[in-house]
């Protein structure tokens, strides 16, 4: 019957954080090839930003149970699957309830539940690997039948021409013009992240963006927004413009450091992933602006609590770990960390695991 005859497919995002909305790219475009429907999207501002330029969604409406009914879905897909979201979304006129096993989704005949927390074989299922299982849920025969073929590279998060000429301005204006005879790297390097305690220090990011810099190929670069720009721009300009003697660790080579790009990117989402599209490698704590270099298939390096490399893994699975909150982490293991990280990125250079700039 699915395959017969379009559905309304809604998917409802509660939340609002990047990371989450990011990782739920893949489950939208799955839903779209998989499915004859119209995919309407009901969301929060920071996913309606991201889907500006997208062209596999169908409609994109405020997350309110008017927008909803609206809709009259013949599919509601929970994106998560708190008790109270429950309630909201069976609140609404969805035929069907996509969602995870809960007490109050268990004994609803509108849920088709998806036994995460249930099951042994959900146990090791990432973030993203959950939302396909509900995809699934919705027609597990047709799933199976054309899931194998879906190119999921297809489901990256779009930008603009425009967005991208910024990019090449910008780049032009630091100096940084493209010359296919020199190859040169573009490491972003993010230091901002509420979402997770495990993190570097401000000045532990400062040095690892010095460390970064004194590798002759590579270029640092980092996206600023409003409320930090001022900052953590006055804390790189004062390390980079004093003797850099002090330095616990030796250089890594006698060459002076490459002065960091600082661009203030303000609040365009879509801004912000056309340059993680245009880096060579994104180095960053858990969080959205990791993700986002996820969905754009950029290389990554993690800076992670080894808890969370199963619910947010990253594409490439490279990890630098810390063990240690960020409030509370010594200068010796912050040190190591940011050994650890360059190691890590120069073997990921010499490998040709990361490309380098060609716009």
């Amino acid at each position: 019957m699915i395959d017969k005859q379009p559905l309304t497919i809604g998917v409802i995002f509660i939340q609002n954080a990047l990371g989450e909305c990011v990782i739920g790219f893949e489950s939208l475009y799955a839903i779209k090839y998989i499915y004859p429907c119209r995919l309407v999207v009901f969301a929060q501002p920071t996913l309606q930003n991201l889907l500006r330029e997208c062209d596999f969604v169908d409609a994109i409406e405020p997350c309110t149970k008017q927008a909803i009914d609206a809709y009259a879905c013949d599919y509601a897909l929970l994106t998560n699957s708190k008790s109270a979201h429950i309630r909201f979304a069976l609140s609404t006129n969805a035929k069907r309830i996509i969602c995870a096993t809960k007490f109050i989704s268990l004994f609803s005949w509108r849920c088709k539940s998806v036994g995460i927390y249930l099951w042994k074989k959900y146990r090791n299922y990432d973030e993203r690997e959950i939302l396909l299982a509900f995809v699934r849920r919705i027609s597990p025969k047709l799933y199976d039948e054309r899931f194998p073929s879906i190119d999921l590279t297809q489901s990256k998060i779009p930008y603009s021409k425009s967005h991208a000429q910024v990019v090449r301005d910008y780049l032009e204006l630091a100096g940084q013009k493209v010359d296919s005879s020199t190859p040169r790297y573009l490491i972003m390097i993010n230091p901002f992240n509420n979402a997770c305690p495990y993190s570097l220090t401000k000045q532990g990011f400062v040095r690892l963006i010095n460390a970064v810099a004194q590798i002759p190929e590579c270029i640092p670069l980092v996206i600023t927004f409003d409320k930090v720009h001022r900052d953590f721009t006055q804390a790189l300009e004062s390390y980079f413009n004093h003797n850099l003697s002090h330095i616990a660790a030796p250089p890594l080579t006698q060459n002076p450091p490459i002065k960091p790009i600082v661009y203030r990117n303000g609040d365009d989402l879509l801004q912000l992933a056309a340059w993680v599209a245009h880096s060579s490698c994104v180095i960053s704590p858990s969080t959205g602006t990791l993700h986002l270099a996820c969905n754009q298939r950029v290389p990554t390096i993690a800076l992670y609590p080894e808890y969370d490399t199963r619910r947010w893994a990253t594409h490439n699975k490279k990890y630098v770990f810390l063990h240690t909150l960020a409030k509370h982490i010594s200068p010796e293991e912050e040190q190591e960390a940011i050994t650890q990280t360059i190691t890590m990125l120069r073997a990921m250079i010499r490998a040709g695991e990361i490309t380098p700039m060609i716009y």
